[in-house]
């Protein structure tokens, strides 16, 4: 992640390749998503609302 996509607000998906930071996953392959004002739901509740942090 480049410290341009961290935006407060934003949610950040990344999928695909980490091993370049020290996972364990290798693939030529990556997307990253990025949504802005969304709301995140963990077991149903919420962590993030239209784009403030819950917890």
């Amino acid at each position: 992640m480049k410290i341009d996509d961290a935006v407060a607000g934003h949610i950040h998906i990344g999928l695909g390749r980490n091993d370049h930071i020290g996972g364990g996953t290798s693939t030529d392959a990556h997307l990253d998503l990025l949504m802005t004002w969304a709301t995140l739901l963990l077991d149903g509740k919420p962590i993030g609302e239209d784009g403030v942090l819950k917890i």
